[in-house]
């Protein structure tokens, strides 16, 4: 890793990038909705977080009873802040070295919520090489990326230092399947109801996004996907399921 990344990664709560490492209820109804639609109901199936920064995910896991969770996170600052939110099973390190240390096959559910856009193309190869190794037949990964193809989707790619690209579903699905996984899903980001003023932000983005989604369609009418939010939502399974 360079020098420049590492200075941004060793500041990356006291810089203000991290944002509120708080458990906040404004991010948490996100992952909630992640967690509840794609994470399987099986309590005792293992779970490792690649680039758990302050552990938001690990933490509502583990209020939900779910014990065989860890993360990994490169800074040193999101490590700390995880370890202040409750959660124990965390290490400081780069995500292939720890993956490295995993047995074949012995892994249920790999989240990687916006991590794979600070890698490079190779270390991403490798990364999702290993991924696919520790998970058992019919694991599944969970992938938050930028979206190359969303309205502001370079507001997100271009909203750290340490981001080095953004994909498109297309990019995306390219990249899983290289790497041994089928089943690719790719979802639209859309807002979260959780409220009245949600609610009335998801009705907006409904009404307005098919102009946009139709200008797509006219311009490359084969486009794979239509997604136009920010970010996007993958999953993908280990020899299907």
């Amino acid at each position: 890793m360079n020098n420049e990344k590492n200075r941004v990664y060793e500041k990356y709560v006291s810089s203000g990038q991290a944002g509120n490492v708080s458990i906040d209820g404004g991010r948490l109804v996100e992952v909630k909705k992640v967690i509840d639609e794609h994470v399987p109901k099986d309590k005792s199936c293992r779970v490792i977080d690649i680039g758990c920064g302050y552990g938001i995910y690990l933490k509502e896991l583990k209020e939900r009873g779910y014990e065989k969770i860890k993360g990994v996170d490169v800074s040193s600052e999101q490590v700390e802040a995880a370890k202040k939110n409750g959660l124990k099973n965390i290490q400081r390190k780069q995500a292939l070295s720890f993956l490295e240390e995993e047995k074949d096959e012995s892994v249920d559910v790999v989240l990687m919520i916006d991590i794979i856009e600070h890698m490079n193309k190779e270390k991403t190869f490798s990364v999702m090489d290993e991924v696919c190794r520790v998970l058992r037949k019919g694991g599944k990964c969970i992938i938050h990326v930028p979206n190359a193809q969303g309205i502001f989707g370079m507001r997100v790619r271009y909203g750290d230092l340490t981001h080095e690209r953004a994909f498109s579903p297309k990019s995306i699905r390219q990249l899983l399947r290289t790497t041994g996984f089928t089943n690719v899903s790719v979802f639209e980001d859309k807002p979260v109801v959780h409220g009245i003023p949600s609610l009335g932000r998801r009705m907006l983005w409904e009404v307005m996004t098919p102009v946009l989604k139709l200008l797509l369609l006219v311009e490359s009418p084969g486009a794979e996907s239509l997604a136009m939010s920010q970010n996007l939502l993958v999953t993908a399974f280990k020899n299907g399921e």
